[in-house]
């Protein structure tokens, strides 16, 4: 199992050739997690394989190009879209391809935010498999301890999802959260 994570391992520019070597050397099993800023056309392929397992999950935690930039500090929510999107597509396996949305207090933590990234996702992207999670940096700062309208939200995600027939996950700190 090859898992890139940390930081936006698509730019590197052997990053394909990288995925082709490991492949070469028996490697099936793949998991990359990105912001979806880039889109890989080695990840495309690996995505369009049957006897490769690839995981890959892009944070969008956005549904609006406003809140991406307060959330991401970059303006590229077309791009990340446009990514998640051509992966989507591409997925032989739906559960390839994750799209989680990380709560921030104070900034993505609205009702009518998170369905407009649901939407977006589900309607418009072609994302057949949601994640939800709270922020890192803030959990920890707040002890664990996470006020009951976020809680709300996660089951709301989790809600939606399953409604609609969405595979869902809970993330990191959201698993702790016993929802």
């Amino acid at each position: 199992h090859i898992s890139f994570a940390m930081g936006e391992p698509t730019i590197m520019k052997n990053f394909d050739d990288i995925i082709k070597i490991f492949a070469q050397y028996g490697n099936k099993h793949f998991a990359l997690y990105t912001n979806g800023i880039k889109t890989s056309k080695m990840v495309l392929n690996v995505l369009k394989r049957e006897d490769v397992d690839i995981r890959i999950v892009i944070s969008l935690d956005a549904g609006t190009r406003e809140v991406f930039k307060k959330v991401k500090k970059v303006d590229k929510f077309k791009e990340t879209c446009n990514t998640i999107k051509d992966y989507a597509k591409a997925a032989k396996n739906p559960l390839g391809l994750g799209v989680k949305y990380i709560i921030i207090p104070n900034v993505n933590d609205t009702k009518e935010e998170i369905d407009k990234w649901y939407d977006l996702c589900t309607k418009k992207l072609g994302v057949k498999y949601i994640i939800a999670d709270v922020e890192e940096k803030w959990f920890v700062r707040q002890n664990g301890k996470v006020p009951e309208y976020v809680k709300d939200h996660l089951r709301y995600i989790r809600k939606r999802s399953l409604d609609d027939n969405i595979a869902f996950e809970f993330y990191d700190r959201a698993l702790v959260l016993n929802l």
